[in-house]
């Protein structure tokens, strides 16, 4: 992210003065470039397929077309677009329901404007990012989440590289540390994880993240740091 090369960011959110206020914030740095608004799924859907920014700032819940779905479609026609989505629901299935559509981060609308940087440039740098309130009760809602049960329906076969892989994931590491750590290539380990991808059916290393607890194969520590 650079002054020259600006992060293109798309907001939606059905209330205007939210999407204005976080506009507005945002606009106090150079390194961001807000490229449009949308108050509903559609308009976003519409929107993005027009600009395609960097990043899209999303509600959950929104009308006509909600965040979930329209995660979906879009990442379908888009993968390499990054998705924060945003929402007041800490403990709804939602938030689940967000990130196996493909959402890499989010943020409850609380929030202050520092923690919404910090969690645009994680997600901009490919990595996690979870509300400091949703950390803490992560595992527990997956574990217990009837909704993710029907998503994983079949048991998914691993080499012991992947499951190698699978672990690192989950102890939030890049492609690049990956490979470090296991003497290959990033590029290998991104066509490891695209193929890890394939057999559990997601499209994030967030929803792998939540197969890997919801099929015990990761434990995440219920003492994980605000």
């Amino acid at each position: 992210m650079s002054v020259l090369n600006p992060v293109s960011i798309v907001i939606a959110d059905d209330h205007a003065l939210y999407r204005e206020g976080i506009s507005s914030y945002l606009l106090n740095f150079s390194k961001y470039k807000i490229e449009g608004e949308a108050s509903n799924g559609e308009e976003l859907i519409s929107l993005v397929t027009r600009i395609k920014p960097d990043i899209i700032v999303t509600d959950i819940n929104m009308p006509v077309i909600n965040g979930i779905q329209a995660t979906s479609i879009l990442l379908k026609k888009f993968p390499h677009i990054k998705v924060l989505a945003l929402s007041y629901l800490d403990n709804d299935e939602s938030v689940i329901k967000m990130f196996l559509a493909g959402a890499t981060g989010y943020l409850n609308k609380d929030a202050n404007g520092k923690e919404l940087t910090k969690a645009i440039d994680a997600v901009m740098e490919n990595n996690f990012y979870y509300s400091n309130t949703t950390n803490k009760s992560l595992t527990h809602l997956i574990e217990n989440s009837k909704y993710i049960s029907t998503q994983f329906k079949n048991e998914a076969e691993f080499s012991n590289r992947e499951r190698e892989i699978i672990q690192l994931v989950c102890e939030d590491q890049t492609s690049y540390s990956i490979g470090k750590n296991l003497g290959i290539s990033s590029r290998t380990v991104e066509k490891h994880l695209s193929n890890i991808y394939r057999k559990v059916c997601v499209n994030s290393a967030v929803g792998l993240v939540i197969y890997a607890i919801k099929k015990r194969i990761f434990t995440l520590p219920d003492d994980s740091p605000e």
